[in-house]
């Protein structure tokens, strides 16, 4: 299922600018700061695609079991 690739490629993005942040939190330069900026900024979007992915899920199942009782 589409839905479900994507979620995965969104969960991989997510682990990778996490990484990241980690990395970059205890690197006192204006460059590592702008790089972290830059992946919680991605975090943030990511977060909201999930809730996007998490809700079309939701609905899916609904609708699933919807058409099972008819």
């Amino acid at each position: 299922m589409e839905l479900k690739k994507n979620a995965r490629i969104l969960m991989d993005q997510l682990d990778v600018s996490m990484r990241e942040i980690d990395r970059l939190k205890d690197i006192p330069t204006v460059e590592a700061g702008k790089e972290f900026d830059y992946h919680v900024s991605i975090v943030n979007q990511l977060r909201y695609r999930a809730e996007v992915y998490k809700a079309s899920m939701e609905n899916l199942e609904a609708l699933n079991k919807e058409l099972e009782r008819v």
